[in-house]
């Protein structure tokens, strides 16, 4: 969480991404290519921070549509060199719900 609509607080989400990056360094010294991503969701940042996310080192960023003058209930996800796969839910005739 990027920002507190509750308490105020805002998080270093730029320096979170400087140790990420040094720690990834690190991992690839040691053939480690395990991917490691950071999502911030900044949702109640919108009108009020930076969200520009090569300053803040971010890989994801959620946001709420309805906080940045946009419709309710409407969001978006914003990424950068990570593939996401879509995951959709199907009901089945007996109501039982599963992921595929």
């Amino acid at each position: 969480m990027y920002a507190n609509n509750e308490v105020g607080t805002i998080q270093p989400v730029d320096e979170v991404a400087k140790i990420i990056k040094s720690i990834l360094e690190k991992r690839m010294l040691n053939s480690n290519r395990l991917p490691l991503f950071l999502h911030s969701d900044a949702a109640q940042a919108g009108n009020y921070l930076d969200l520009h996310v090569s300053r803040l080192g971010v890989d994801l960023m959620s946001l709420n549509g309805g906080k940045i003058y946009g419709p309710k209930q409407s969001g978006l996800i914003y990424k950068t060199g990570v593939n996401l796969l879509p995951k959709f839910w199907r009901w089945s005739g007996n109501g039982i719900s599963e992921w595929y």
